[in-house]
């Protein structure tokens, strides 16, 4: 009692009762990737941080839809005709899958034009797979129908030159120029005896074989009569392709070179042409 009588008076506000109780600290939020504070002294690496629920990589190894990507045919094609771009488009892909023995991936249960592009996607997965020569693949419209249109490459390190024999068979029906083209048919006889170049209407060759392959096309087109123009052409390039065949293959022509290369006075520049490029291959024969 003595020692507060003392001290009455000095001050302005009583000293307060300390509490009992200290109330918790309050910790700040910290986010999920966030480690502990490192504590001084101590050696331990911080805890790391994984889900509380193990998962899986499923979603690395699924296999995800093609995106739609419009051509030209869809983009610019109405509801009318939608219908029958489908029947021409899953025909000529029949006839696609049986030429190159694949097994296309059943898209018809796909609403259009999305059936058509996932179609697409599959034949180039398995043509490119499978066809060493194969190059690309479209959807085109030639006329009114909708169809295939595949291109191969065959890179054999040279370059492949073709000899027209149609205006040859022409000209030598042409009176005014029946000279010079008896010195090109002699020049083609020595391309086709002497310098083995092959003829396309020989069996084996590479032209033969496209000739029957488009043959084939447009003959299991049911809606492709006898009067088309593709049918006529081919039609047409036979008929004159056997004619210049046994004229090209007379040995006779090789036998007569020097005499008509000799003997030919060119009347204007095209026969003029003609003489310097049957001298250039006589020239080899000797």
């Amino acid at each position: 009692m003595n020692a507060t009588k003392d001290h009455i008076g000095n001050h302005s506000t009583t000293r307060r009762k300390k509490a009992k109780t200290t109330a918790p600290t309050v910790e700040r939020v910290r986010t999920m990737d966030e480690s502990d504070e490192k504590q001084l002294g101590s050696s331990e690496r911080p805890t790391e941080i994984s889900s509380y629920v193990p998962t899986s990589d499923a979603f690395l190894k699924t296999c995800f839809m093609p995106k739609l990507k419009e051509n030209e045919i869809t983009a610019k094609q109405g509801k009318r005709k939608s219908a029958k771009t489908e029947r021409d488009f899953y025909k000529s892909l029949s006839q696609l899958a049986m030429h190159y023995e694949i097994t296309p991936i059943p898209t018809q249960h796909f609403n259009y034009p999305y059936n058509i592009s996932l179609s697409l996607w599959d034949i180039k997965r398995q043509l490119k797979s499978k066809t060493e020569n194969w190059d690309n693949i479209r959807v085109i419209e030639k006329g009114s129908k909708t169809c295939f249109a595949v291109q191969e490459r065959c890179n054999t390190g040279t370059i492949l030159y073709y000899v027209p024999v149609r205006p040859l068979y022409q000209l030598l029906k042409n009176k005014a120029h029946r000279k010079a083209a008896c010195l090109l048919l002699s020049v083609c006889s020595y391309l086709y005896r002497i310098a083995d170049i092959p003829y396309y209407r020989q069996e084996g060759t590479y032209l033969y074989g496209i000739y029957e392959m488009l043959t084939d096309w447009m003959e299991q087109d049911e809606e492709m009569d006898d009067s088309h123009n593709g049918k006529k052409e081919l039609q047409s390039a036979e008929i004159i392709g056997d004619i210049m065949g046994q004229k090209i293959s007379d040995p006779h022509n090789l036998l007569f070179f020097e005499q008509r290369v000799k003997g030919f006075r060119p009347k204007d520049r095209f026969e003029k042409e003609c003489l310097a490029l049957a001298e250039k291959a006589f020239q080899t024969v000797l």
